[in-house]
């Protein structure tokens, strides 16, 4: 018996005599791990054919291998004299992430493997008033160390912060608040603000400083302070018209008179003395 596709050659070396020349029939059982196996019908040394290549996402294919670890690829000759099987041989394929957002700078791809772990991702620079909260794709899907990978493509991932909440303390600044303190997102507008009541006094918003001379806060602004913050109410004091009575003279002048003076509303009554 001789390699099947070397019959003719060997058919030139004999002349003049009675040969017969042919190959043990093989069968290879071909598998491909989860599907169901190929059964190959083929010859001693017959090549296989380079179409019969499995395919498997995510993964090349390496050839063919038995259980004594002997390595067959698609296209040469297999040196097989008995029945036979033998098991597909994958290697994963790897692929790139690139990072971009704020504060990645300019990090070096990262290479991965199909069906593996990410592994360690970069750690960008902090973001005033944030929180980095990992990588995501462009639809929103994050990435961890201990993501496995399953694409078949490069991709771009990006850094994605969530704001930090901050307390807001509510200093009546003299008076009283009707809410103690709040909880504000950053970045965010402040939303309703709390009144503050003060005897003698009108509410009139809240400040950065107890003086007033801080930034004036209201429910549109945005908060921007990377930490806990106090805000100061600041009021104004009531002014109430007063009717003034002058005693009349002997040429008809005088009577009631008009005046303004501040006087605090809810004040004590004046002494008796």
């Amino acid at each position: 018996f001789v390699p099947y596709e070397r019959q003719r050659e060997y058919s030139g070396i004999f002349t003049d005599c009675t040969y017969e020349i042919s190959s043990v029939s093989v069968t290879v059982t071909l598998s491909v791990g989860g599907d169901e196996p190929l059964l190959l019908l083929t010859y001693f040394g017959a090549g296989i054919s380079e179409e019969i290549e499995p395919e498997r996402e995510g993964y090349a294919f390496d050839g063919w291998q038995d259980g004594e670890g002997n390595r067959y690829r698609s296209g040469e000759y297999w040196i097989l004299e008995e029945d036979t099987t033998v098991e597909a041989v994958w290697s994963a394929r790897r692929f790139l992430i690139l990072f971009s957002g704020y504060g990645c700078g300019d990090p070096e791809n990262k290479v991965v493997v199909y069906d593996q772990e990410i592994g360690p991702l970069p750690s960008p620079s902090e973001k005033p008033g944030y929180t980095f909260d990992g990588w995501a794709d462009e639809r929103g899907t994050f990435y961890r160390d201990a993501t496995v990978w399953k694409r078949t493509e490069d991709l771009t991932l990006i850094s994605r912060y969530r704001p930090n909440v901050y307390t807001v303390v509510y200093d009546g600044n003299g008076g009283t608040p009707c809410l103690a303190t709040a909880k504000m997102i950053f970045g965010r507008e402040m939303g309703e603000l709390p009144l503050a009541l003060r005897e003698g006094y009108a509410f009139a918003g809240w400040n950065t400083q107890a003086d007033g001379k801080g930034e004036t806060v209201t429910s549109s602004t945005l908060y921007r302070t990377a930490g806990d913050t106090v805000l100061y109410a600041q009021y104004v004091r009531f002014v109430c018209p007063v009717a003034f009575e002058k005693p009349w003279k002997k040429d008809g002048t005088g009577g009631a008179e008009e005046g303004r003076t501040e006087i605090p509303a809810f004040s004590d009554p004046p002494t008796e003395k």
